[in-house]
């Protein structure tokens, strides 16, 4: 490795910063105070009493929704005023529906019809005595009523489905199940004559909803991918002639409407639960899992996969809401605390914005005239505008991403400095942080006190930059080759927010450099890569006797070429390249040289 090497590394980046500087004037730390630029988004936010992890009804200007600290609200769309609450004897796990000027939801074992105004019109009972809920902790909502030419049915905690008259809260209809401990907690479907809906223990009915008999039922015990109960949490929906469901038995499936026959099923890869519920558009589809944190876009009519989304921070158990060229969804853990609600491209599964929360947002999202409406575990009822969280000024931090090879550093150098601008090209201000990392092995690990970076945080401005100074004292240092991580985090940008840059060095004795500079090499060699086995980079060898044509690639065991890392006439003389695996899986891979007639293979291990 020559000397020049790093002096052009080094000359390289102070001819860049100067230009640079030109367009984007370095700014003192700013006092201003900044947040997400998503929280712009937000119109409104009113606070409940606890967790609200149903969706709302608009309409008419008003916001209908239940929370569990018992009380329904009635607020204005547009402000997110209180209108007026109904307390309850339960928590509110339901979403209303309306029929005409009657507002109906359940609570408990009770379903409730309202006026506009909120006052009751009527209860009726589902079952005797108080709700239980205690399934387990991810036992979040109820069953909601549906209603159908002025009958709202519901399910009930005992295997029942209701037909509930919406004017009068009279009983028009009763169905019993087989299984009068398995809760029923789907919003029951009504489709030409027949009522469909799943219970907790993973069974699947169709009854016909004039005499309430049975006409068909699936059970989805055999088949289900997790050892536990597969109950059915997703709400049913139809497309062409099949019910499509979904829950704890970790499958997707779409039945017969007639006849209950399994048309397809897709089964979750990692064999989570599929709580998320179905939304359709035209023939597409998409839902969410549990732990495996994943938005899934399938073909509703074949169960094909178009995509997986990876959503970090938590479980998706709302039915996301496709509008447009998106898609929203909320997700978030209990523990540990977290939570977003989620805008993600419907075509490609990338996500494009996202509100963090920190509380779980399992409340299915609704739009209305541009705004957008969810609880959140917080308590909080949002109103978001949609065109906004499109539109979000975000900061774009960006530098030169090439790994920087310093070249050879005499180990009695204290104070070697390298530096590099960092600038927020973007449409939002920006607070940047900076911290360095070394070598992953042990034996090689760098002293905390031998780099230094300058600043440590600093304030971007829009059109804004600074210059990160790297002070290295070489003395601390180990001999050989070796490499450290510069990592820039930035507090508001989106999707990226981490990026790093890669700096490679190598450490010789004081008297070795002359000695090395006046060695040039002989005869081709391709040395083993170091070091090895390696994560995630590893640097290669070579040296040139004369001028030559000169191919360096990386193949995987089975011949397939993966990475061409040289392709070009070098000159005589010493090379080292890089070579960063963070996309490539743990294994064996192999690297050749092919220089003039030279031609040599060796083998490198990555280990994840």
């Amino acid at each position: 490795m020559e000397k020049s090497t790093r002096t052009k590394a080094v000359c390289m980046i102070a001819f860049l910063y100067f230009i640079l500087s030109g367009t984007f004037p370095l700014r003192a730390q700013s006092d201003a105070p900044l947040e997400d630029p998503i929280k712009k988004a937000v119109l409104w936010t009113f606070h409940t009493g606890a967790a609200v992890y149903n969706a709302a009804l608009v309409s008419d200007n008003v916001v209908y929704i239940g929370s569990q600290d018992k009380n329904f609200y009635a607020l204005n769309a547009k402000t997110g005023e209180e209108l007026w609450h109904y307390e309850t004897d339960e928590q509110i796990r339901t979403t209303a529906t309306l029929d005409k000027d009657v507002v109906c939801f359940a609570s408990g074992n009770q379903l409730y019809g309202l006026n506009r105004s909120g006052e009751l019109l009527w209860k009726t009972p589902l079952a005797p005595g108080a709700a239980q809920n205690d399934y387990d902790a991810w036992d979040f909502i109820n069953s909601s009523p549906r209603i159908v030419d002025g009958v709202a049915y519901v399910g009930s905690e005992q295997g029942m489905v209701f037909g509930v008259n919406s004017q009068t809260g009279e009983q028009v209809l009763q169905i019993q199940t087989s299984h009068l401990e398995a809760g029923i907690h789907t919003k029951p479907l009504v489709h030409n004559n027949l009522i469909f809906f799943g219970d907790w223990q993973g069974f699947f009915y169709a009854y016909d909803r004039t005499n309430g008999e049975l006409k068909w039922m699936y059970d989805t015990n055999p088949e289900r991918l997790w050892n536990g109960t597969p109950s059915i949490e997703t709400e049913p929906t139809i497309i062409n002639n099949t019910v499509l469901f979904a829950g704890r038995s970790c499958i997707l499936y779409a039945l017969d409407l007639e006849t209950g026959t399994k048309v397809w099923a897709y089964e979750d890869p990692n064999d989570m639960w599929l709580l998320g519920g179905i939304a359709l558009d035209d023939t597409m589809m998409c839902l969410g899992s549990s732990n495996q944190r994943l938005l899934h876009r399938l073909n509703a009519l074949t169960g094909e996969l178009k995509w997986r989304s990876y959503l970090e921070d938590g479980r998706i158990f709302g039915i996301p809401l496709v509008y447009g060229d998106y898609i929203y969804v909320g997700s978030g853990f209990d523990l540990p605390r977290s939570g977003s609600f989620w805008m993600v491209d419907k075509e490609t599964g990338t996500p494009v914005n996202r509100l963090n929360l920190n509380y779980q947002v399992q409340s299915s999202p609704i739009i209305v005239d541009g705004v957008i409406y969810f609880g959140c575990e917080n308590g909080n009822i949002y109103a978001i505008d949609e065109a906004a969280m499109h539109n979000t000024p975000r900061p774009n931090i960006e530098f030169d991403k090439d790994d920087i090879d310093i070249g050879d550093l005499q180990q009695n150098e204290t104070d070697f400095n390298i530096s590099f601008p960092v600038y927020n090209t973007g449409e939002y201000p920006d607070s940047v942080s900076l911290s360095w990392s070394g070598s992953r092995r042990i034996a090689f690990r760098i002293p905390n006190s031998a780099i230094n970076l300058e600043p440590q945080e600093y304030f971007l401005d829009v059109n804004d930059s600074l210059t990160v100074s790297i002070s290295i004292d070489v003395s601390q240092l180990n001999l050989g080759e070796n490499y450290f991580d510069i990592e820039v985090v930035s507090k508001y940008s989106f999707p990226i927010a981490k990026q790093v840059r890669h700096f490679v060095y190598n450490v010789i004795a004081p008297s070795a450099l002359s000695n090395r500079q006046k060695q040039l090499p002989d005869q081709f060699t391709l040395s083993q890569n170091y070091p090895n086995p390696f994560n995630p980079a590893t640097s290669i060898d070579f040296q040139i006797p004369f001028d030559s044509d000169v191919n360096l690639k990386v193949y995987n065991l089975r011949g397939e070429e993966l990475v061409t890392l040289v392709n070009e006439v070098k000159k005589k003389g010493n090379y080292n390249v890089m070579w960063q695996a963070d996309q490539f899986n743990s294994g064996m891979y192999v690297y050749r040289l092919l220089a003039g007639q030279f031609c040599e293979t060796r083998k490198m291990m990555l280990v994840k």
